[in-house]
């Protein structure tokens, strides 16, 4: 998978989860910082981009998730987790 489809269903997610817009989407918009997100908040959205990408079996583990708070870092990291973990 290519980053950039990894990027739109990462942005998919967070237009849903937080309730904003495309265009308010950044690479280094910040969950907490910028959407106010709290830790429940993070727990779910880390939730169901778990589920987004299901297909590839993603687990972001919760002693990560600190260090993936930018829409940037979560696709650097779920594009290494899938590179990682093909075939």
């Amino acid at each position: 998978m290519e980053d950039i489809q990894i990027l739109e269903k990462v942005k998919s997610v967070v237009i849903k989860q937080f309730y904003i817009s495309e265009q308010e989407i950044n690479p280094e918009l910040h969950f907490i910082k910028d959407l106010n997100a709290d830790s429940l908040d993070i727990m779910e959205f880390t939730m169901f981009l778990e589920e987004e990408f299901k297909d590839y079996d993603l687990s972001i583990p919760e002693d990560e998730v600190e260090n993936l708070l930018t829409i940037e870092k979560m696709v650097s990291y779920i594009s290494s987790y899938i590179k990682e973990h093909q075939n």
